[in-house]
Protein backbone atom coordinates (compact mmCIF):
# COMPACT_ATOMS: atom_id res chain seq x y z
CA UNK A 1 0.00 0.00 0.00
CA UNK A 2 2.90 2.45 -1.22
CA UNK A 3 0.45 5.52 -1.66
CA UNK A 4 -0.72 5.21 1.63
CA UNK A 5 2.91 5.02 3.33
CA UNK A 6 3.42 8.14 1.24
CA UNK A 7 0.27 10.20 2.13
CA UNK A 8 0.77 9.27 5.95
CA UNK A 9 4.45 10.21 6.08
CA UNK A 10 3.51 13.80 3.44
CA UNK A 11 0.87 14.53 6.40
CA UNK A 12 3.06 13.77 9.56
CA UNK A 13 5.79 15.72 8.17
CA UNK A 14 4.06 19.11 7.31
CA UNK A 15 4.94 21.98 10.21
CA UNK A 16 3.08 21.74 13.07
CA UNK A 17 2.51 25.77 12.56
CA UNK A 18 0.50 25.79 9.29
CA UNK A 19 -2.72 24.72 9.14
CA UNK A 20 -4.10 23.97 5.79
CA UNK A 21 -2.45 21.88 2.93
CA UNK A 22 -2.73 21.48 -0.93
CA UNK A 23 -2.36 18.06 -2.27
CA UNK A 24 0.63 19.08 -5.00
CA UNK A 25 3.40 17.19 -3.05
CA UNK A 26 1.72 13.90 -2.85
CA UNK A 27 0.69 14.07 -6.31
CA UNK A 28 3.78 14.40 -7.65
CA UNK A 29 4.88 10.93 -5.69
CA UNK A 30 1.61 9.32 -6.74
CA UNK A 31 2.40 9.16 -10.36
CA UNK A 32 4.71 7.24 -10.14
CA UNK A 33 3.16 4.41 -7.87
CA UNK A 34 1.07 2.20 -9.90
CA UNK A 35 -2.60 2.74 -9.38
CA UNK A 36 -5.30 -0.03 -7.27
CA UNK A 37 -8.79 -0.90 -8.87
CA UNK A 38 -11.04 -3.21 -6.74
CA UNK A 39 -13.58 -5.48 -7.77
CA UNK A 40 -17.05 -5.66 -7.18
CA UNK A 41 -17.23 -8.90 -4.59
CA UNK A 42 -17.84 -8.29 -1.11
CA UNK A 43 -14.39 -10.53 -0.09
CA UNK A 44 -11.69 -8.88 2.37
CA UNK A 45 -8.75 -8.44 -0.37
CA UNK A 46 -11.27 -5.07 -1.66
CA UNK A 47 -12.07 -3.68 1.19
CA UNK A 48 -8.40 -4.26 2.54
CA UNK A 49 -7.60 -2.04 -0.83
CA UNK A 50 -10.42 0.48 -0.44
CA UNK A 51 -8.39 2.92 1.64
CA UNK A 52 -5.69 3.34 -1.34
CA UNK A 53 -8.65 3.83 -4.04
CA UNK A 54 -10.30 6.07 -1.73
CA UNK A 55 -6.77 8.36 -1.30
CA UNK A 56 -6.57 7.47 -5.67
CA UNK A 57 -10.09 9.49 -5.63
CA UNK A 58 -9.04 11.98 -3.77
CA UNK A 59 -5.91 12.96 -5.97
CA UNK A 60 -7.57 12.22 -9.11
CA UNK A 61 -10.51 14.65 -8.37
CA UNK A 62 -9.19 17.27 -7.01
CA UNK A 63 -6.80 19.79 -7.99
CA UNK A 64 -3.38 21.44 -6.46
CA UNK A 65 -5.36 24.85 -5.53
CA UNK A 66 -7.66 23.11 -3.09
CA UNK A 67 -6.53 23.80 0.06
CA UNK A 68 -7.34 21.26 2.91
CA UNK A 69 -7.68 21.36 6.92
CA UNK A 70 -4.62 19.42 7.82
CA UNK A 71 -7.31 18.02 10.99
CA UNK A 72 -9.92 16.84 7.61
CA UNK A 73 -6.55 15.05 6.55
CA UNK A 74 -5.74 13.34 9.77
CA UNK A 75 -9.38 12.02 9.88
CA UNK A 76 -9.64 10.69 6.91
CA UNK A 77 -6.12 8.62 7.66
CA UNK A 78 -7.69 7.57 10.97
CA UNK A 79 -10.76 6.84 9.26
CA UNK A 80 -9.08 4.29 6.28
CA UNK A 81 -6.58 2.95 8.73
CA UNK A 82 -8.49 1.99 11.70
CA UNK A 83 -11.59 -0.13 10.23
CA UNK A 84 -12.18 -3.62 10.79
CA UNK A 85 -13.00 -4.97 7.59
CA UNK A 86 -14.72 -7.66 9.35
CA UNK A 87 -17.27 -4.96 10.43
CA UNK A 88 -20.51 -4.25 8.64
CA UNK A 89 -20.37 -0.50 9.37
CA UNK A 90 -16.98 -0.60 8.29
CA UNK A 91 -18.03 -1.67 4.63
CA UNK A 92 -20.53 1.26 4.43
CA UNK A 93 -18.37 4.00 5.63
CA UNK A 94 -15.55 2.81 3.32
CA UNK A 95 -18.47 3.11 0.37
CA UNK A 96 -19.24 6.43 1.87
CA UNK A 97 -15.65 7.74 2.00
CA UNK A 98 -15.12 5.75 -1.91
CA UNK A 99 -18.56 7.62 -3.31
CA UNK A 100 -17.80 10.77 -1.20
CA UNK A 101 -13.49 11.52 -2.55
CA UNK A 102 -15.22 10.85 -6.14
CA UNK A 103 -16.96 13.47 -5.95
CA UNK A 104 -15.95 17.50 -7.04
CA UNK A 105 -17.12 18.48 -4.10
CA UNK A 106 -15.10 22.06 -2.39
CA UNK A 107 -12.39 20.84 0.66
CA UNK A 108 -14.94 21.84 3.07
CA UNK A 109 -17.46 19.86 1.96
CA UNK A 110 -15.66 17.05 1.76
CA UNK A 111 -14.03 17.46 5.01
CA UNK A 112 -17.42 17.67 6.30
CA UNK A 113 -18.32 14.09 4.83
CA UNK A 114 -15.64 13.08 6.74
CA UNK A 115 -17.13 13.93 10.13
CA UNK A 116 -20.28 12.77 9.11
CA UNK A 117 -18.92 9.43 7.84
CA UNK A 118 -16.61 9.19 11.38
CA UNK A 119 -20.12 9.31 13.84
CA UNK A 120 -22.40 7.19 11.31
CA UNK A 121 -24.02 3.83 13.11
CA UNK A 122 -25.95 0.58 11.65
CA UNK A 123 -29.11 0.50 12.48
CA UNK A 124 -29.65 -3.58 14.40
CA UNK A 125 -33.02 -4.19 13.52
CA UNK A 126 -35.38 -6.26 15.51
CA UNK A 127 -38.51 -6.72 16.30
CA UNK A 128 -39.02 -3.31 18.50
CA UNK A 129 -38.08 -1.55 15.55
CA UNK A 130 -41.71 -1.69 13.37
CA UNK A 131 -41.25 1.35 10.96
CA UNK A 132 -37.14 -0.25 10.75
CA UNK A 133 -38.28 -3.28 9.90
CA UNK A 134 -40.74 -2.36 7.75
CA UNK A 135 -38.51 0.22 5.81
CA UNK A 136 -36.32 -2.88 4.91
CA UNK A 137 -38.67 -5.23 4.14
CA UNK A 138 -40.63 -2.56 0.85
CA UNK A 139 -36.77 -1.67 0.03
CA UNK A 140 -36.41 -5.29 -0.48
CA UNK A 141 -39.71 -5.97 -2.32
CA UNK A 142 -38.33 -3.38 -4.27
CA UNK A 143 -35.26 -4.48 -5.31
CA UNK A 144 -37.03 -8.19 -6.24
CA UNK A 145 -39.76 -6.65 -8.02
CA UNK A 146 -39.93 -8.24 -11.92
CA UNK A 147 -40.57 -4.93 -13.45
CA UNK A 148 -38.06 -2.95 -11.76
CA UNK A 149 -35.54 -5.40 -12.44
CA UNK A 150 -36.33 -5.43 -15.95
CA UNK A 151 -36.23 -1.98 -16.12
CA UNK A 152 -32.86 -1.20 -14.51
CA UNK A 153 -31.37 -4.29 -16.43
CA UNK A 154 -32.35 -3.01 -19.93
CA UNK A 155 -31.10 0.46 -18.96
CA UNK A 156 -27.77 -0.70 -17.47
CA UNK A 157 -27.18 -3.10 -20.36
CA UNK A 158 -28.01 -0.71 -22.65
CA UNK A 159 -26.41 2.26 -21.87
CA UNK A 160 -22.85 0.56 -21.11
CA UNK A 161 -23.32 -1.84 -24.17
CA UNK A 162 -21.99 -4.57 -21.86
CA UNK A 163 -23.99 -7.86 -20.77
CA UNK A 164 -24.93 -9.19 -17.24
CA UNK A 165 -24.01 -11.98 -15.85
CA UNK A 166 -26.14 -15.00 -16.10
CA UNK A 167 -27.15 -14.88 -12.72
CA UNK A 168 -25.81 -11.58 -10.93
CA UNK A 169 -25.51 -11.47 -7.46
CA UNK A 170 -28.85 -10.72 -5.20
CA UNK A 171 -28.43 -7.18 -4.41
CA UNK A 172 -29.31 -6.33 -0.07
CA UNK A 173 -30.40 -3.82 1.60
CA UNK A 174 -29.20 -2.18 4.74
CA UNK A 175 -30.20 0.85 7.23
CA UNK A 176 -27.87 3.36 8.55
CA UNK A 177 -27.92 6.36 10.33
CA UNK A 178 -25.99 8.98 9.34
CA UNK A 179 -26.58 12.86 9.96
CA UNK A 180 -25.15 14.02 6.51
CA UNK A 181 -27.48 16.25 5.40
CA UNK A 182 -29.70 15.15 2.18
CA UNK A 183 -28.22 11.91 1.87
CA UNK A 184 -31.29 9.43 1.19
CA UNK A 185 -29.31 6.26 0.57
CA UNK A 186 -26.04 5.09 -1.49
CA UNK A 187 -24.92 1.50 -2.58
CA UNK A 188 -22.19 -0.71 -1.93
CA UNK A 189 -20.70 -3.58 -2.82
CA UNK A 190 -23.83 -6.09 -4.35
CA UNK A 191 -25.72 -3.92 -1.56
CA UNK A 192 -28.15 -0.65 -0.80
CA UNK A 193 -28.40 1.58 2.39
CA UNK A 194 -31.23 3.72 3.54
CA UNK A 195 -30.73 6.54 5.56
CA UNK A 196 -32.72 6.41 8.79
CA UNK A 197 -31.99 9.86 9.80
CA UNK A 198 -32.97 11.28 6.61
CA UNK A 199 -36.63 9.85 6.66
CA UNK A 200 -37.05 10.83 10.32
CA UNK A 201 -36.16 14.29 9.60
CA UNK A 202 -38.11 14.25 7.24
CA UNK A 203 -41.04 12.81 9.34
CA UNK A 204 -40.20 15.45 11.59
CA UNK A 205 -40.30 18.06 9.28
CA UNK A 206 -44.09 17.70 7.85
CA UNK A 207 -45.73 16.03 11.51
CA UNK A 208 -47.61 19.06 11.83
CA UNK A 209 -48.93 18.95 8.69
CA UNK A 210 -49.87 15.17 8.44
CA UNK A 211 -49.70 12.62 10.93
CA UNK A 212 -46.73 10.05 9.82
CA UNK A 213 -49.08 7.03 10.58
CA UNK A 214 -52.09 8.67 8.43
CA UNK A 215 -52.65 7.12 5.11
CA UNK A 216 -51.08 10.06 3.36
CA UNK A 217 -48.45 10.30 6.06
CA UNK A 218 -47.69 6.45 5.28
CA UNK A 219 -47.65 6.63 1.58
CA UNK A 220 -45.30 9.45 1.17
CA UNK A 221 -42.91 7.38 3.79
CA UNK A 222 -43.29 4.34 1.64
CA UNK A 223 -42.57 5.84 -1.69
CA UNK A 224 -39.99 7.93 -0.84
CA UNK A 225 -38.55 4.71 0.38
CA UNK A 226 -39.70 2.56 -2.57
CA UNK A 227 -37.34 5.70 -4.68
CA UNK A 228 -34.57 5.55 -3.14
CA UNK A 229 -34.73 1.71 -3.16
CA UNK A 230 -34.50 2.23 -7.54
CA UNK A 231 -32.10 5.20 -7.23
CA UNK A 232 -29.80 3.07 -5.55
CA UNK A 233 -30.37 -0.62 -7.04
CA UNK A 234 -29.19 1.66 -10.47
CA UNK A 235 -26.32 2.26 -9.19
CA UNK A 236 -25.57 -1.04 -7.26
CA UNK A 237 -26.60 -2.97 -10.88
CA UNK A 238 -24.11 -0.49 -13.30
CA UNK A 239 -21.20 -1.73 -10.62
CA UNK A 240 -21.97 -5.05 -11.02
CA UNK A 241 -21.90 -5.00 -14.79
CA UNK A 242 -19.00 -2.95 -14.81
CA UNK A 243 -17.13 -4.98 -11.58
CA UNK A 244 -16.34 -2.14 -10.30
CA UNK A 245 -17.99 -0.01 -7.18
CA UNK A 246 -15.69 2.73 -7.87
CA UNK A 247 -17.52 3.34 -11.33
CA UNK A 248 -18.98 7.34 -11.71
CA UNK A 249 -22.03 7.14 -14.01
CA UNK A 250 -21.08 10.65 -15.43
CA UNK A 251 -17.42 9.16 -16.20
CA UNK A 252 -19.06 6.13 -17.81
CA UNK A 253 -21.75 7.33 -19.74
CA UNK A 254 -19.65 10.22 -20.76
CA UNK A 255 -16.97 7.71 -22.13
CA UNK A 256 -19.50 5.49 -24.49
CA UNK A 257 -21.99 6.78 -26.85
CA UNK A 258 -24.93 6.43 -25.11
CA UNK A 259 -28.16 7.98 -26.50
CA UNK A 260 -30.27 6.61 -23.61
CA UNK A 261 -29.14 8.94 -20.81
CA UNK A 262 -28.92 11.86 -23.30
CA UNK A 263 -28.27 15.26 -21.27
CA UNK A 264 -28.71 13.69 -17.57
CA UNK A 265 -25.70 11.03 -16.88
CA UNK A 266 -26.83 10.18 -13.54
CA UNK A 267 -28.08 6.92 -13.45
CA UNK A 268 -30.18 6.63 -10.18
CA UNK A 269 -31.97 9.65 -11.45
CA UNK A 270 -32.23 8.43 -14.69
CA UNK A 271 -33.97 4.94 -13.19
CA UNK A 272 -36.28 6.90 -11.29
CA UNK A 273 -37.61 8.71 -14.20
CA UNK A 274 -38.39 6.20 -15.83
CA UNK A 275 -41.02 5.07 -13.28
CA UNK A 276 -42.48 8.47 -12.99
CA UNK A 277 -41.23 10.89 -15.19
CA UNK A 278 -39.35 13.83 -12.89
CA UNK A 279 -38.00 14.23 -9.09
CA UNK A 280 -40.87 14.40 -7.09
CA UNK A 281 -40.83 16.08 -3.80
CA UNK A 282 -43.45 13.68 -2.26
CA UNK A 283 -43.03 15.21 1.16
CA UNK A 284 -44.24 18.40 0.14
CA UNK A 285 -46.63 17.49 -2.87
CA UNK A 286 -48.42 15.73 -0.15
CA UNK A 287 -48.21 19.02 2.18
CA UNK A 288 -49.54 20.90 -0.57
CA UNK A 289 -52.55 18.83 -1.33
CA UNK A 290 -51.17 17.27 -4.63
CA UNK A 291 -50.97 14.25 -3.86
CA UNK A 292 -52.91 11.06 -5.42
CA UNK A 293 -53.16 8.85 -2.45
CA UNK A 294 -55.52 6.36 -4.38
CA UNK A 295 -52.68 6.14 -6.51
CA UNK A 296 -49.61 5.93 -4.52
CA UNK A 297 -51.32 2.97 -2.46
CA UNK A 298 -51.90 1.33 -5.48
CA UNK A 299 -48.40 1.94 -6.45
CA UNK A 300 -46.95 0.00 -3.05
CA UNK A 301 -49.27 -3.18 -2.70
CA UNK A 302 -47.89 -3.72 -6.50
CA UNK A 303 -44.61 -3.62 -5.21
CA UNK A 304 -45.83 -5.74 -2.20
CA UNK A 305 -47.47 -7.94 -4.47
CA UNK A 306 -44.74 -8.32 -7.35
CA UNK A 307 -48.37 -7.16 -9.48
CA UNK A 308 -47.94 -4.68 -12.47
CA UNK A 309 -47.31 -1.32 -11.28
CA UNK A 310 -49.80 0.65 -12.43
CA UNK A 311 -49.50 3.75 -14.88
CA UNK A 312 -47.92 7.12 -13.42
CA UNK A 313 -50.15 10.31 -14.31
CA UNK A 314 -47.53 12.55 -15.17
CA UNK A 315 -49.78 15.57 -15.45
CA UNK A 316 -50.38 15.81 -11.68
CA UNK A 317 -48.66 19.19 -10.21
CA UNK A 318 -46.45 17.56 -8.38
CA UNK A 319 -43.63 19.45 -6.64
CA UNK A 320 -40.55 18.83 -7.77
CA UNK A 321 -37.55 18.28 -4.62
CA UNK A 322 -35.10 20.51 -4.86
CA UNK A 323 -31.31 20.31 -5.46
CA UNK A 324 -29.38 18.80 -2.47
CA UNK A 325 -26.47 21.72 -1.38
CA UNK A 326 -24.61 19.14 0.71
CA UNK A 327 -24.70 16.02 -0.41
CA UNK A 328 -25.02 14.15 -3.96
CA UNK A 329 -23.21 10.51 -4.66
CA UNK A 330 -22.74 10.47 -7.92
CA UNK A 331 -23.88 13.81 -9.34
CA UNK A 332 -23.86 15.29 -12.71
CA UNK A 333 -22.26 18.56 -12.11
CA UNK A 334 -24.03 19.79 -15.84
CA UNK A 335 -27.74 18.87 -14.35
CA UNK A 336 -30.11 21.14 -12.14
CA UNK A 337 -30.29 18.67 -9.13
CA UNK A 338 -27.40 16.96 -6.74
CA UNK A 339 -29.22 14.38 -4.68
CA UNK A 340 -28.20 10.73 -4.14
Amino acid sequence: MELSHEFQTFIHSLPTTITTTNLSDVREKAKFITPLSISNDDIPENFNKMSVVILQNLLNYHDDNEMFPISSLKLLLDLIGTFDISDSITKSKLMLLLHGTKLKLSSERLCSWFVKVKLMKEMIIDDTHEHLNRWKTLASLTLNHPIVIGVINSLATNGTGICLPNIPPSIQVEIIDCTLAGLRGFCGINKIYINAAYIRSQISTYSTIYHPDSPIGKSVVEMDICTIAIHEFGHARLRQITNNPNTCTPDLFNSVACSTVNERSEFGRLCKMIFFFDQIDYWQSAADNKWDLDYFQQYIKAIESSSAIPPFNSTNNYIKRFPSTTSGLDIDLTADDYYV
